[in-house]
């Protein structure tokens, strides 16, 4: 009997500190950038949505400044973020199988706290969508 847990614990033990790619680390360099970048252009963002009013009243032939704005800035959120993304699954395919079985548990607690408080999240969500100016995108402005 002590035979056959002492094998499975060391089965268990080789499996945890296992990595199965070991080149694959984080640029932590380039993460830290990506995130710099990804949080300057989603505060521009926010500065240009909160006044969009304003710069959608400047009108370079049909074109409303504020809307290219928005929508230039949106494209570079999305850019970056994607970046950020990459970058982070490229360091945890490089970590331990023990790591990252500690970052699933830690994910699936994060879900069902998001289950068990579906009220507290939908209705922050669905604020958020029905609060957001959908007008403020449309970069072409026609003469009636």
């Amino acid at each position: 009997m002590i035979k056959l847990f002492g094998k499975t614990y060391d089965n268990f033990n080789d499996w945890f500190y296992y990595k199965n790619n070991h080149h694959s680390k984080i640029d932590w360099h380039k993460l830290l950038m990506d995130f710099l970048w990804l949080t300057a252009f989603i505060i521009l963002f926010l500065v240009f949505y909160n006044n969009s009013i304003i710069f959608n009243q400047i009108v370079i032939l049909f074109i409303r400044l504020g809307a290219i704005i928005q929508l230039t800035l949106l494209y570079f959120i999305i850019r970056k973020g994607y970046a950020f993304i990459v970058n982070i699954k490229r360091g945890i395919v490089g970590l331990n199988n023990g790591y990252k079985f500690g970052l699933l548990l830690v994910l699936i607690l994060i879900c069902a706290i998001i289950y068990a408080n579906q009220g507290t999240f939908t209705t922050n969500a669905l604020d958020l969508y029905e609060n957001f100016n959908f007008a403020s995108f449309n970069p072409f402005k026609l003469p009636n």
